[in-house]
C-alpha cells in the first residue's frame, strides 16, 4: 500500500488524497459498509500476513507491518514490537541496531512500563537483541529485569527459564562458577516439573548450558542433549496430560513438529561435539537424523553443524553455506555463529586447493572475533546524537549523586574517625591518671615500708644489739667479727649480714662472696650455706641486692638532685640498667616513675 501511495501524482488537494485512500482500503480489502461507516474486513494488511513472509522477504513483511498500522489493525505498539522482532532476525547489524532502538524506546513509554504483559515482551525482545548483538552486559541487565516481570505475573516457570539465561551470560563475562551453578540449580529445579511449561522451560535452560559447556565440556553437551531428546519423547506420547494451556504449548496437530525441532537441534548438538570429540561414526549418525528434519535446511541449522561438517571433511556443505550467506549478506556480521562459519569455510578453501580464498576468510574471522572479544561492537552508532546527550547528562546525574554519596560517606567516616580518637584519647588518659594515682600510691608504700625498716634496724640496735636479719644501714665504725667453729648457719648469717652492713660493703660493686670469704677466713660452701639455709634469702645476691635497692630508694626520696644513674653507681650497681630492672622486678615500679610520682 505504501508503493500505491507513493505513486500517486502530487496534484490535488486533501479531498484527493482521501478518497485515494478509501479507494486503495476497499481494493485492498473486502469492505464493507454499514450504516454508513467504513469497517475492513480481512484485510490483507494483518500480523498474520506480515509474519507469513517476512523469513523470505522482510522488506515485504515491513511494508504490510506499516499498512496494518495506517488501516488500524494492529496497535503502534504490536507493530513497533513486530518491526523490532524482524528487524532482529536480520544478520545486518544496522538492523539490529535500529531493533534495539525501538524495543528501548518502547521500554521509556510509560504505557509499557505499566503494563506487565508489554513490560514482559519488550524484556523479553531487548534481552533477545542484546544476545544477537553479543552485549551481554545489556543482555544480563534486561534478563533480570524480564526474569523480575515473570515472578511480578507469578510464573515461576518462566522466571526459572530466565535464569539459566542469566546464568549463561554470567559465563561469557567471566563468571563462570556462578553462571554454571545458576544454570544448573534452574535446570534442577525445572527437570522433575511434567507439565509443558515446565518442560519447555527445562529444554530452553538445558540448550543455553550445552552452549557454555561446549568450551569446556563436551561430554556434558551429548549427556544433555540425550536428556532433552528423552524429555520431547516423553512429551510427545504424553501431550494431552502434560497440557497447561501455556502461551507457547502448541496445538494438537503441531506436537510433533515441536517435538522434532528441539530434538533435531538436540541431535545436531551432539553431532558437533562427537566430531569434535573425534567420534567421526557417531557424529555421521547424529548429523543423518539431524537432517532428516526441514530444520536442517534453514540457514540457523546449517549454521549450527558447521563445525561438525568441518571436522568430518564435509568441505562442500561447508562452502556452500558460506556462499549462501555471502549472496544475502556481503557484509560480515558481529555474530560468534557467523564467526564459526568464517572460521569452518577458510579451512575447508584451505583443503580443497584454495588457500589464498582460505587466508582471507581467516583475516577477516581474526578481525571478526577481535571485534567481539574487545566487546567493541556495543559502542558502534548505537543511538542518535540526541540519545547520546542524553545519556551523558544522565550519567552526569549519577556522578554527582555518587560524589554527594561519597562526601556524605567523607563526613560521616571523619566524624566516626574523630569520636573514635575522642573515646581513645579519653580512654588513653583515664588510664594514665589509673596509672600515676597507683604509682604515687606504690611509690608511698615503698618510701614507708623502707623508712620503717630503717627505723626498725636502728631501734632494734638501740635496745639489744642484736642483728636484724633484714638489711640495715648504719654509720657504725668497722669492727671485729669471729665465727666460733660450732656456729650454725643462721648465726653465720647474722655475723656476716652485720659485717656487711655495718661496713656498707654492699655499696662496692665489685663486693662478693671472696670478700667475706677473706674477711671471714671461710670457705665458700660456708657463705652459700649461710645465706641459702640460715636465712629468708636465696643467695648473697639476693641479700646484696635488697641493701643495695633501700638504700636506693633512700637515695632517691632525700637526693632528688642526683640522676638515675648517679643514684644506681651511689648504690653500688656498675649499670644503671641493670638497677633500673632489679628495681622494677622488687617493687613494680621503675626508678624513674618512682621519683616521678613523689612529685
Amino acid at each position: 500500500m505504501i508503493e500505491l501511495l507513493q505513486g500517486l501524482p502530487r496534484v490535488g488537494g486533501l479531498m484527493t488524497l482521501l478518497a485515494a485512500v478509501v479507494a486503495m482500503l476497499m481494493s485492498c480489502s473486502d469492505v464493507k459498509t454499514q450504516n454508513g461507516k467504513l469497517e475492513v474486513a480481512d484485510s490483507v494488511y494483518t500480523e498474520t500476513a506480515a509474519m507469513s513472509v517476512y523469513g523470505n522477504n522482510p522488506e515485504r513483511a515491513l511494508q504490510i507491518v506499516d499498512s496494518a498500522e495506517i488501516v488500524g489493525s494492529l496497535s503502534h505498539f504490536s507493530a513497533q514490537i513486530m518491526r523490532a522482532k524482524m528487524l532482529s532476525q536480520s544478520m545486518v547489524f544496522q538492523d539490529l541496531d535500529s531493533a534495539y532502538t525501538i524495543a528501548l524506546t518502547l521500554a521509556d513509554s510509560d504505557s509499557v512500563k505499566e503494563n506487565l504483559d508489554s513490560r514482559y515482551d519488550v524484556m523479553e525482545l531487548l534481552s533477545s537483541i542484546s544476545r544477537l548483538r553479543e552485549d551481554y552486559e545489556n543482555e544480563q541487565r534486561w534478563l533480570i529485569e524480564l526474569a523480575k516481570v515473570c515472578r511480578e505475573q507469578g510464573d515461576e516457570i518462566a522466571a526459572l527459564r530466565t535464569d539459566a539465561e542469566v546464568g549463561q551470560v554470567m559465563t561469557h563475562l567471566g563468571e563462570v562458577e556462578m553462571g554454571k551453578s545458576k544454570l544448573d540449580n534452574a535446570i534442577g529445579e525445572l527437570d522433575g516439573l511434567l507439565n509443558f511449561s515446565g518442560i519447555d522451560a527445562c529444554v530452553i535452560a538445558m540448550k543455553r548450558k550445552i552452549g557454555v559447556d561446549f568450551d569446556s565440556n563436551l561430554g556434558e553437551v551429548i549427556a544433555l542433549s540425550r536428556r532433552i531428546i528423552e524429555k520431547m519423547d516423553y512429551y510427545e506420547s504424553h501431550s494431552a496430560e502434560c497440557s497447561d494451556g501455556y502461551y507457547r504449548e502448541p496445538q494438537a496437530g503441531k506436537v510433533v513438529e515441536y517435538c522434532d525441532f528441539y530434538r533435531t537441534q538436540a541431535y545436531g548438538f551432539m553431532a558437533t561435539a562427537s566430531a569434535l570429540l573425534g567420534n567421526k561414526d557417531d557424529a555421521r549418525k547424529n548429523l543423518a537424523v539431524f537432517e532428516r528434519n526441514d530444520y536442517s535446511k534453514t540457514l540457523n541449522g546449517r549454521m549450527s553443524v558447521v563445525r561438525a561438517w568441518c571436522e568430518l571433511g564435509d568441505f562442500d556443505k561447508v562452502i556452500s553455506l558460506y556462499r549462501t550467506i555471502e549472496q544475502s549478506h556481503p557484509k560480515d556480521t558481529l555474530n560468534r555463529d557467523y564467526s564459526n562459519v568464517l572460521r569452518c569455510s577458510a579451512i575447508a578453501l584451505a583443503a580443497i586447493g584454495k588457500p589464498e580464498e582460505g587466508k582471507h576468510l581467516w583475516q577477516r574471522y581474526s578481525r571478526l572475533m577481535q571485534q567481539i572479544n574487545d566487546r567493541l561492537l556495543s559502542c558502534k552508532a548505537h543511538n542518535y546524537a540526541a540519545r547520546y546527550h542524553s545519556e551523558e547528562q544522565q550519567q552526569k546525574i549519577e556522578e554527582d549523586e555518587i560524589e554527594i554519596k561519597y562526601m556524605r560517606l567523607s563526613i560521616i567516616v571523619s566524624i566516626v574517625a574523630f569520636m573514635l580518637s575522642l573515646a581513645f584519647a579519653i580512654y588513653f588518659f583515664d588510664q594514665r591518671r589509673k596509672i600515676t594515682m597507683k604509682n604515687k600510691a606504690l611509690t608511698a608504700q615503698i618510701s614507708e615500708a623502707n623508712n620503717y625498716k630503717i627505723k626498725y634496724v636502728k631501734m632494734m640496735e638501740s635496745s639489744s644489739k642484736a642483728v636484724a636479719q633484714e638489711p640495715k644501714e648504719t654509720d657504725a665504725a668497722p669492727c671485729d667479727y669471729t665465727i666460733s667453729d660450732d656456729a650454725d648457719d643462721a648465726q653465720v648469717f647474722k655475723i656476716m649480714s652485720s659485717a656487711i652492713i655495718d661496713q656498707r660493703l654492699y655499696l662496692d660493686p665489685t663486693f662478693g662472696r671472696q670478700t667475706l670469704m677473706d674477711l671471714f677466713k671461710v670457705s665458700k660452701e660456708v657463705v652459700g650455706s649461710a645465706f641459702a639455709k640460715g636465712s629468708d634469702y636465696d643467695s648473697l645476691t639476693s641479700f646484696v641486692n635488697a641493701c643495695r635497692l633501700s638504700h636506693a630508694v633512700k637515695l632517691l626520696d632525700e637526693h632528688r638532685e642526683m640522676s638515675i644513674k648517679e643514684v644506681a653507681q651511689a648504690s653500688g650497681y656498675y649499670s644503671a640498667n641493670t638497677f633500673g630492672r632489679n628495681f622494677k622486678s622488687k617493687y613494680s615500679i621503675s626508678p624513674g616513675e618512682y621519683r616521678n610520682s613523689m612529685t
